[in-house]
């Protein structure tokens, strides 16, 4: 995971002109993109990010897994690593599926069973010169099934919704966070409550994170 994070935080501070290289195709939206604002008078995304689609193959039959990745060393163990958390995945499904009292595989074949929907987004939040006018990323549930969060262990930035108040969460070293999503929220009514969080901008250091 180190290995994979160092080689990330290389991607991001590659000249522009290279990143631009790997810019989001506007077919599949997979590659570099940046939400830095630029819009006066709002408040404002601060965050750069890679995406990219992990499964199934079939979503994008013009590739192999590897070969939308950029060209650095270590850059295929974020894959690898990738492969071992929707195994992780599959077993939570599972799981949850066993606690609402269904069959065991029932909410993991409501997403594909095996043929199971996965990406990979790693974030970067660049040092802001004035975070009072931005945020990492704006407040927001996600649309999936699940997150896998690997936080930036020395660099604090995610903040969870409990009732009103904001709570910012202490990132643990090689600890994952895993959050649900608006689809196992919506089939799972009312068992399941969606967590809303939010990542807010840092006059420094940088924040690095990934998510499958």
């Amino acid at each position: 995971m180190d290995k994979a994070r160092e080689t990330w935080r290389q991607f991001f501070h590659l000249p522009m002109d290279v990143k631009q290289q790997y810019a989001n195709s506007p077919k599949t939206y997979e590659g570099y993109g940046s939400r830095l604002g630029v819009e006066k008078g709002a408040i404002l995304d601060w965050s750069d990010y890679y995406y990219l689609h992990y499964l199934p193959l079939s979503g994008c039959p013009s590739r192999t897994i590897t070969n939308g990745l950029p060209c650095l060393p270590h850059a295929g163990k974020s894959l690898r690593s990738t492969g071992e958390l929707v195994k992780l995945c599959g077993r939570l499904l599972r799981l949850f599926s066993i606690n609402l009292g269904l069959d065991e595989k029932s909410v993991e074949n409501g997403f594909g069973g095996e043929d199971i929907g996965a990406c990979l987004r790693v974030n970067f939040d660049p040092s802001c010169p004035r975070p009072d006018l931005t945020l990492g990323l704006s407040s927001h549930s996600d649309p999936g099934g699940m997150t896998m969060l690997l936080p930036d262990d020395q660099v604090p930035g995610l903040q969870v919704r409990k009732c009103h108040d904001w709570i910012t969460v202490k990132p643990q070293r090689h600890a994952f966070i895993v959050n649900i999503g608006d689809q196992i929220q919506v089939s799972s009514l009312p068992v399941i409550p969606i967590p809303e969080f939010s990542f807010f901008g840092l006059s420094q250091p940088e924040n690095f994170r990934s998510r499958d």
